[in-house]
């Protein structure tokens, strides 16, 4: 199977099982929703107050920006309490957005490691129907092995990606400007192959029944290395396909309330689609490459 063949398969699969990214789209919504909640409550205060109910109608961003900076500035006499008050309405507001960005990578490394076992176990057992005490019990069944998986990516990220992205963000200013027509397409590369790297280990572990991590390391090295083209090709069509839905996406109809609450849903929904369209993909291309039609029973098997 090449990778055209591999990307049309992951589309298939994908649309074929869409509880699965039905599954995809609940899990990432109640990992931002409670997040968002945070700022939220900080600001419900200022909120509620006329004057800036009616600012929000109809006031630019950097009126806004204004706006903060004389609040920071004016101390009247007969008013301190209040705009103490609207201090601490803004600091707790814009603490509760600095603790959900640092807790929001936590819990959502959590909640992908429970719920991708049950994702790649339904797309390496193509075409058996979708059950879900099969799913829920292969999220389960790989959620340790997974969660360990992501602590040791986000270590060996801090090692290897981080100090790269850096020094390629860095050097412009050394050799020049044109330096990044050479460098990114270079970076996003590498990217690519520590993405499809970590991918391609929960997957093989998955399709072998394996909760070896070492071992599922091991072997999806040697895949990335023994098929580049076919890998390659399927990631780099994924990402044509991420490039198209931002495209669509990102237009001026998003900045009109409240159709941007609906389409921005939409927007989370299309990339976990092209996300599952890349796991259904690389599915079918480990299937075809171990010459069966299913994958391999796990030692235990679910109810």
């Amino acid at each position: 199977m090449n990778a055209w063949n591999a990307f049309i398969a992951g589309i298939s699969r994908s649309l074929r099982y869409w509880q699965v990214l039905l599954m995809m789209f609940i899990a990432a919504l109640l990992t931002a929703l409670p997040l968002a909640l945070l700022p939220s409550l900080g600001l419900l205060e200022i909120a509620r107050r006329p004057v800036i109910t009616d600012m929000a109608d109809g006031i630019d961003a950097w009126q806004w920006l204004d706006l903060l900076s004389m609040v920071n500035q004016i101390q009247p006499a007969g008013g301190e309490i209040e705009v103490q008050g609207l201090n601490s309405s803004i600091q707790q507001g814009l603490a509760g957005i600095m603790f959900a960005l640092f807790l929001l990578p936590a819990v959502g490394s959590v909640v992908s490691a429970f719920i991708y076992g049950g994702v790649l176990l339904v797309y390496s057992g193509a075409p058996q129907p979708f059950r879900w005490g099969r799913f829920f019990w292969g999220c389960w069944h790989w959620f340790g092995s997974f969660l360990l998986i992501g602590i040791v990516q986000a270590l060996l990220f801090l090692l290897l990606p981080l100090p790269l992205i850096i020094v390629v963000f860095s050097l412009p200013g050394v050799l020049g400007d044109w330096s990044l027509w050479l460098l990114i397409p270079l970076l996003v590369l590498f990217l690519l192959f520590w993405m499809a790297l970590f991918e391609q280990t929960r997957l093989r572990m998955v399709s072998t029944g394996s909760r070896n991590i070492f071992t599922g390391l091991a072997q999806a090295f040697g895949l990335l290395f023994r098929r580049p083209l076919a890998l390659g090709g399927l990631y780099l069509l994924a990402l044509a396909l991420l490039v198209l839905v931002h495209l669509i996406f990102r237009t001026g109809a998003l900045e009109f309330f409240p159709a941007a609450l609906v389409l921005m849903q939409l927007y989370v929904l299309a990339r976990l689609w092209v996300k599952a369209v890349r796991l259904a993909g690389s599915a079918a291309l480990q299937q075809s490459w171990m010459g069966r039609q299913d994958a391999p029973q796990p030692e235990v098997q679910p109810i």
